[in-house]
C-alpha cells in the first residue's frame, strides 16, 4: 500500500494498492471474472483509491479506474467462494493458499469498513438501501424484475455490470442487464428468441428505498 499525501491542507491522501499474490488474483478472477476498465493481465494492477477508509492487502495487477466499493460489492461472493474451497475435497495444490488469501481479504474488508458493512445489514434487515449504498446490492450475474419499458409488463433482466455516472449532470446507475427477447436474424429477415442488452438507469434519490 502506497499513500502519497498532499501538502494541502484538509485534502485526503491518494492511495495506491499494488496486488502481487498469484493466489489473490485467482480468487478475484475466479469471483469478480469481469468488470468494466479492468484488465487481469496488467503487470503490476494498481488501484488508485481518493478518500477511502481503507487498507489492503498486496494482490499483481493493476486496477484501472477501479472503485474500491467493489470488493464490499462482491463481499457475499468472496464469503461462498472461501467456504467452498474449505468444503472442496479432493483439494488442488494451490487450494489452501488461495484459501488463506482470500481470508485474509475479507479480513481486510471487515475491519476496514466496519462502518459501511453494518450501515448497509442494517439497511437490507430492513429490506431498504440508500442510493449511497445502492452498490452494496448492485452484484453481477444477480437476477432482478423490473418493468419492462415497452409493454409496462414483469421483466427479469441479469445483471452484468453497474457503474456510477451522470446524465445531464445528474447522477445516477447505469447498469447493464441481459435478458432473453425477440431479435432480427440477419440470415432470413426473420426473427428469433436470443440475449439481448438492456441499460438501465437508476436516478438519484433522496433518503432510503424499499428493496426485496
Amino acid at each position: 500500500i502506497v499513500r502519497k499525501f498532499s501538502r494541502q491542507e484538509n485534502q485526503e491522501p491518494t492511495i495506491r494498492i499494488i496486488v502481487k499474490s498469484e493466489y489473490l488474483l485467482k480468487a478475484c478472477k475466479d469471483v469478480i471474472k469481469t468488470w468494466p476498465g479492468i484488465s487481469w493481465n496488467s503487470d503490476p494492477l494498481e488501484v488508485c483509491i481518493f478518500p477511502m477508509e481503507i487498507r489492503f492487502l498486496c494482490l499483481t495487477v493493476i486496477f484501472r479506474k477501479l472503485e474500491p466499493d467493489m470488493f464490499i460489492t462482491f463481499l457475499p461472493l468472496f464469503k461462498q467462494y472461501r467456504d467452498a474451497l474449505e468444503a472442496k475435497k479432493p483439494k488442488d495444490e494451490a487450494d489452501p493458499h488461495v484459501t488463506v488469501s482470500v481470508d485474509l481479504l475479507l479480513g481486510a474488508i471487515q475491519s476496514d469498513w466496519r462502518s459501511t458493512l453494518h450501515k448497509i445489514e442494517r439497511l437490507k434487515s430492513h429490506h431498504e438501501i440508500t442510493y449511497d449504498l445502492l452498490f452494496a446490492i448492485l452484484i453481477p450475474r444477480t437476477l432482478f424484475v423490473t418493468k419492462c419499458a415497452i409493454t409496462g409488463r414483469p421483466r427479469l433482466f441479469k445483471l452484468i455490470t453497474s457503474q456510477r455516472t451522470a446524465i445531464e449532470g445528474k447522477p445516477c446507475y447505469q447498469l447493464t442487464c441481459e435478458s432473453i427477447d425477440l431479435v432480427d436474424t440477419v440470415s432470413d429477415g426473420g426473427v428469433s428468441v436470443g440475449k439481448v442488452q438492456t441499460q438501465i438507469l437508476i436516478k438519484q434519490f433522496k433518503g432510503t428505498t424499499k428493496i426485496q
